[in-house]
């Protein structure tokens, strides 16, 4: 009776935490919109208001990470679903090498700054990649909502947001690797592993390598003969909800079986997702989620901004502020001087560059699966979501101001080296 007892009073404090979130984000989502101002900063400051250090309406840790790791997984679920290189075929190539290139970059000259401010190797690699990420949630939005996804620099920085979405599924690959290197580097201070014990160590990495890779082969396999059956037989029914049911099925499904393999269930919904997105019910599908996918965004900014220690920025200010300000400032230089590299005009490398300047959702993942890992501590994760925050808050006035000072690049020369007219069309 007592267990029954205290599992309901758990489900009351989720729903009744989810409720109140819910209204949060409404209430700032229309607070922004009548601002004229992008609504996913808005969800931010909605959680952090009515999380545990402001208001205290959603005080308990135990609802905050239900509600934040269900979000992940219908948000990741959503992104992969949206997995697709549109545009011009042309683009593909520069701009792949543009994104990969600039995201490598810039996720080392992150990490050797956190190796310099005293983080393990580990987890300044970890968190020096995942601060290498962009927004596709915000940025999409805001270029739709300008009518600019179209032009170049939105067709450009689209393309680099769908690069670094793949890189972000390897990242979260790699952490169990990267958590393995942070528990022999904590522990460098014993006794020296004997050869027998470092060639048992390698031999159990590579069976659960091994493992996983089977399962990502299975989940393939699963995609490219069974899915297009059963989305078949669902598209028959003329009840449209009877997809959306398969769909969110085939998401939670692939969530709860990454996990058993030793997998991020994050990691599986965004597979899942990639596989819906490959059969020809795509657009279907997409169109039929897309108001969920909107409230799945919600809820998780919502979410993110609960973890948001107000005490925190105030007692570390300067430190978060000069963070965010390098942040946008070294993003903002390595991709667009990828662009130019690449043969974009200096006007739509600034913009590009500016563009994707903030961290991003991906970031957040990446910090919550590595934190949980054990390979990023808790007091090197706040400041840094702190930061992540900050970035995406800005990330509305990065746009505006780069429309504004792109056409005073206009008369810069291309690249000597490199002139893709992919990039300049």
């Amino acid at each position: 009776m007592l267990t029954l007892a205290s599992q309901a009073q758990g489900s009351s404090q989720v729903l009744v935490a989810f409720v109140v979130i819910l209204i949060a984000a409404a209430v700032f989502s229309m607070l922004m919109t009548r601002l004229r101002q992008a609504t996913i900063p808005g969800y931010l400051l909605a959680g952090a208001i009515v999380g545990p250090g402001v208001l205290g309406l959603v005080a308990d840790s135990g609802s905050v990470d239900t509600i934040s790791h269900l979000a992940t997984i219908l948000l990741m679920f959503g992104i992969g679903l949206h997995m697709e290189m549109g545009g011009n075929k042309r683009d593909v190539i520069p701009v792949t090498a543009v994104g990969v290139v600039s995201t490598l970059v810039s996720g080392a000259m992150l990490a050797i700054v956190g190796k310099a401010l005293g983080l393990m190797w580990p987890e300044a690699i970890t968190v020096g990649l995942g601060l290498s990420m962009s927004s596709t949630a915000v940025v999409a939005r805001i270029l739709t909502e300008r009518r600019e996804i179209r032009q170049l620099a939105g067709r450009i920085s689209f393309t680099i947001l769908l690069v670094q979405d793949i890189v972000a599924v390897a990242i979260l690959a790699i952490i169990p690797l990267l958590a393995n290197w942070a528990a022999r580097e904590a522990g460098a201070g014993g006794a020296v592993e004997s050869v027998s014990a470092r060639r048992d160590e390698l031999l159990l990495m590579l069976g659960q390598g091994s493992l996983k890779v089977g399962m990502v082969i299975l989940f393939l396999l699963f995609g490219r003969f069974v899915l297009p059956r059963i989305m078949r037989e669902a598209a028959r029914v003329a009840n449209g909800e009877v997809m959306v049911v398969v769909s969110g099925a085939v998401a939670l499904g692939a969530a709860g079986v990454a996990t058993l393999a030793g997998l991020s269930a994050e990691l599986g919904a965004f597979v899942a997702g990639m596989l819906l997105a490959s059969t020809p019910f795509r657009h279907q599908i997409a169109g039929q989620l897309e108001p969920m996918r909107d409230l799945f965004l919600a809820i998780f900014f919502a979410s993110v901004g609960l973890r948001v220690d107000p005490s925190l920025l105030a007692d570390r200010w300067w430190q978060i502020a000069i963070g965010t300000i390098g942040l946008i400032g070294l993003k903002s230089i390595v991709i667009g001087v990828s662009a130019w590299a690449a043969g974009a005009p200096p006007a739509i490398a600034a913009t590009v560059g500016l563009t994707l300047s903030q961290a991003g959702e991906f970031t957040l993942i990446v910090l919550g699966v590595a934190s949980g890992a054990g390979v990023v501590q808790p007091d090197v994760v706040g400041p840094t979501l702190i930061t992540v925050v900050l970035s995406l808050v800005c990330t509305p006035w990065l746009m505006a101001l780069a429309r504004r000072v792109s056409p005073r690049l206009a008369p810069a020369p291309l690249a000597p080296w490199r002139s893709s007219p992919a990039m300049r069309e």
